[in-house]
C-alpha cells in the first residue's frame, strides 16, 4: 500500500510542476521557486503520515497474530466425543488421485430415443404394462362375468387419456363433460366409450390380493414400483456430484401415509426420497416414506434412506461420485459408510447433533 501511495503522490507532484513550468512564462523565477517549495512540502508530510499509518498497521497485525497464535495454543489438536475424534489440522494432501476417485464411466444419457413417446416408454416398460393387464383381468373376472379382457394397447390408451387430461388440466372436469364433444375434444369419445373408462377406473389393479402383505403399506403397488426405480439409473450415467433430499408430491387423497410438511407449499402430500445427479437433475433411485411402522420411530432412518437409494447404483457408477446433502441428513457413520462404497459426501453439520465437539 505504502508503495502506490508513494505512486500516487509522485503523478501529483509532476503534476503541480509541469502547472509551475507553464506558470513560468507568466510569473517569473519566483512563482517557480515558491511552487517548488509548496510541492516538496505536501510531499513530507504526506509520506510522514504515510510511514507513521504503516506503523500503527504492522502493529495491529502483529497484534492480531500474536491473539491467534495465543487462540491456538489454548486449543487442543485433537478432540473426542462420541468415539469421533476431531482434529485442527487438515488432512495432507496426496500427490495422485486414489483408484477408487476415479470415475470410469462416461456421465450421460445410455439409451437413445427419437421421440417423446419412446423416452416415456423406456421407464413404463412392456413389463410393467404386462403385470397391469394380468391384474386387472383377474381381479375384474372375480367381480364381473361382463367383463371384456383387456390388452396392453387398450391399457395404453387409457394411460394416453388420463395423461392429456392431466396436461390440459381437466381433473376437475366432470367424466360427462370431458365425452361431450360439444365441450371437449373429440379425443376422449374416439379412443373408448365412457362406460368403458370407468370400468378401469373401477377394476385397475397392480397386484394380486392372494399375496397381499399386510405389514407392507405400499404392497398393492411394490412390484409394479420397484419395476419402475430399476428403470431410472439404467439409462444414464450420473456426473460426479450426486444430491440427495426430499420432495413432496402433492396430495390430498385416501391414504395412510400422507404426510403433512407445514413449510411446503403444498403442506399435504406424499414425501419421496430423490437421488440425482446434480448437473443435469435426473432422477435416479427413489423412495417413497410409508410412515411409521407400528407406531415406532425408526433408528438412523435418514442413513438408511441414503444407503438404500445408493445400493440401488451399479458399483462402477458409485466410485469416484460426491453426495450433498443438508443437515438433516450429514451424520459421521453415514460418511464413514459412504467410503467403503469408494463415495464421498458433503454435508451441512448441526452442532447439536451429538458427534459434534465443541
Amino acid at each position: 500500500m505504502n508503495n502506490t501511495y508513494r505512486s500516487n503522490l509522485k503523478r501529483i507532484r509532476d503534476l503541480l510542476l509541469s502547472d509551475t513550468i507553464e506558470d513560468d512564462y507568466v510569473t517569473g523565477e519566483d512563482s517557480d521557486s515558491d511552487n517548488d517549495s509548496d510541492s516538496v512540502s505536501i510531499e513530507s508530510d504526506h509520506t510522514s503520515t504515510n510511514e507513521h499509518i504503516s506503523e500503527e498497521s504492522d502493529i495491529s497485525n502483529s497484534d492480531d497474530d500474536d491473539q491467534c497464535d495465543a487462540y491456538t495454543d489454548d486449543q487442543p489438536e485433537t478432540l473426542e466425543k462420541a468415539g469421533i475424534i476431531w482434529s485442527i489440522h487438515a488432512n495432507p494432501a496426496q500427490g495422485r488421485i486414489p483408484v477408487g476417485n476415479i470415475i470410469k464411466t462416461k456421465p450421460g444419457p445410455i439409451t437413445k430415443v427419437q421421440t417423446i413417446l419412446d423416452a416415456f416408454k423406456l421407464f413404463l416398460t412392456h413389463e410393467i404394462l404386462d403385470e397391469v393387464v394380468i391384474q386387472t383381468n383377474r381381479y375384474a373376472e372375480h367381480k364381473s362375468s361382463k367383463w371384456k379382457l383387456i390388452d396392453r394397447i387398450e391399457l395404453e390408451s387409457f394411460i394416453g387419456l388420463v395423461v392429456r387430461a392431466g396436461l390440459h388440466r381437466n381433473n376437475h372436469e366432470s367424466l360427462s363433460d370431458l365425452w361431450d364433444i360439444s365441450q371437449s375434444s373429440p379425443l376422449y369419445r374416439a379412443t373408448m366409450s365412457l362406460q368403458r373408462f370407468r370400468q378401469f377406473l373401477q377394476f385397475l389393479r397392480f397386484d394380486d390380493r392372494q399375496n397381499y402383505d399386510k405389514t407392507d403399506r405400499l404392497s398393492p403397488i411394490r412390484y409394479i414400483f420397484e419395476l419402475f426405480i430399476k428403470q431410472l439409473p439404467r439409462h444414464f450415467v450420473p456426473g460426479k456430484n450426486l444430491t440427495v433430499d426430499e420432495q413432496l408430491v402433492p396430495f390430498r387423497g385416501c391414504c395412510c401415509f400422507v404426510q403433512y410438511m407445514p413449510n411446503k407449499p403444498a403442506k399435504y402430500g406424499l414425501m419421496f426420497w430423490l437421488l440425482c445427479d446434480a448437473d443435469s437433475r435426473y432422477v435416479l433411485p427413489i423412495d417413497l416414506y410409508t410412515g411409521k411402522k407400528d407406531n415406532i420411530i425408526q433408528k438412523n432412518l435418514v442413513s438408511n434412506v441414503v444407503l438404500h437409494l445408493v445400493d440401488q447404483l451399479p458399483n462402477d457408477v458409485k466410485q469416484g461420485r460426491t453426495i450433498t446433502f443438508d443437515r438433516y441428513f450429514t451424520d459421521v457413520k453415514l460418511s464413514e459408510a459412504l467410503l467403503n462404497r469408494k463415495m464421498t459426501s458433503i454435508g451441512v453439520v448441526d452442532y447439536r447433533r451429538v458427534f459434534f465437539a465443541e
